[in-house]
């Protein structure tokens, strides 16, 4: 669909085909290593349910909400552009998203959209800083940071594909390299790869973070296998602590499947599953493996976020 950078896709559904094309490089390269919206103070007030994602069930994407079981999906924007790439903030009480190719703000309950005048990629996940003061986007090529209050943007972890702040910490988690690996990032400093050595090259690319917001915390992110008889990379979701040791898969479909967002207790995580150009969200308990799929339809869904 929309972005490239590099000729490496970026995030959500885009991310996934793109990263899977020009790949005589990159998979030959895995095969050597080891194992602009105005103000609009009208729109409906819906019911609110805990997820939020996008969805094009209506003929272009909008914000959706839903409960926890996939219950009692109701729109939550009904606007004339698409809106994609939803993020709820670190308090819950409002919504980052891309409207119309321009990073955005929602207010949930009243309806009231703002936008930051920062053309952002609708396909790459936004990303709040721990105080919701900041966001990340991609806009160009090039990751920027955005202060809400003030508009002021600076570029950040530069020839990176995605960038989420660690807990606690002004550091960055990006994933960045041609062939790419999360590193953890001071401004435009490397301080080091994320995952510990013997794990690196066993889980290649490495993708997309996302952080629980529960103690201790657990990051969640998508990494590749090359699948025996093709030549495709296979995109499964992976989770490890917060010392980079990966602990475990935890949703791997005969699709390309990316981490979205973690339950605000930790234990589920919101996940996003494409085949076949249809996608499906799905709910996963990371210590149980039980999953459910929220959408279930012929829609393609875009990004989902777990209201804190």
């Amino acid at each position: 669909m929309r972005g490239t950078l590099g000729g490496l896709g970026c995030a959500n559904i885009a991310a996934m085909r793109l990263m899977q094309r020009p790949q005589a490089a990159v998979i030959a390269a895995l095969t050597l290593l080891p194992s602009c919206c105005a103000v609009i103070p009208n729109e409906p007030k819906p019911a609110l349910g805990s997820i939020v994602f996008s969805s094009d069930r209506s003929g272009r994407f909008q914000l959706y909400t839903c409960a926890e079981d996939g219950a009692d999906v109701r729109p939550l924007s009904m606007s004339e552009i698409d809106d994609t790439n939803p993020r709820w903030s670190p308090s819950g009480d409002r919504l980052a998203f891309v409207a119309d190719g321009t990073l955005s703000l929602l207010d949930p309950e009243t309806g009231t959209r703002q936008s930051l005048d920062v053309v952002a990629d609708p396909d790459v996940p936004i990303s709040w800083s721990p105080t919701g003061h900041r966001l990340i986007c991609m806009s160009g090529g090039q990751l920027l940071c955005v202060d809400i209050g003030t508009k002021r943007v600076s570029k950040v972890a530069p020839e990176s594909l995605h960038a989420t702040w660690m807990p606690g910490s002004e550091q960055l988690l990006a994933t960045r390299g041609q062939i790419p690996f999360l590193q953890v990032m001071a401004g435009d400093e490397f301080i080091r790869y994320f995952l510990q050595e013997g794990f690196r090259t066993a889980l290649i690319p490495q993708l997309f973070a996302t952080w629980s917001r529960a103690d201790p915390p657990r990051c969640a992110f998508s990494s590749s296998t090359i699948r025996i008889g093709s030549n495709v990379l296979a995109y499964d979701v992976f989770m490890a602590d917060a010392d980079g040791k990966p602990l475990k898969s935890v949703f791997s479909t005969d699709g390309t499947d990316w981490a979205c967002d973690w339950s605000p207790d930790g234990t589920a995580l919101l996940t996003l599953s494409e085949k076949d150009d249809v996608s499906d969200i799905f709910v996963v308990w990371v210590d149980t493996g039980r999953q459910v799929n929220l959408t279930n339809d012929a829609a393609l869904e875009m990004g989902a976020s777990w209201r804190p």
